[in-house]
């Protein structure tokens, strides 16, 4: 399954790391068994919470662009 559909994948990714500090991996798959210890051999950073890693970066995200862009309803923000 590696071989056949993440191996290339995987060494792009390798590939753009001089682009960064790190590689991340998020989502459930990196809780398959065995694959966490195969990304970590190929250089991925496993996040604690790999499942909501993404929301919770949005989750910030969003925050950012509030704190630097704030709405107003009604004359209230909503900060």
């Amino acid at each position: 399954w590696y071989e056949k559909y993440l191996k290339k994948v995987v060494n792009l990714t390798l590939d753009a790391k001089h682009q960064g500090d790190e590689i991340w991996a998020i989502g459930g798959g990196c809780l398959l068994p065995g694959f966490k210890k195969l990304l970590e051999k190929n250089g991925f950073k496993i996040l604690d919470n790999p499942v909501e890693a993404n929301v919770s970066g949005l989750l910030e995200m969003a925050k950012t662009i509030m704190s630097k862009n704030p709405t107003t309803t009604s004359g209230t923000s909503l900060k």
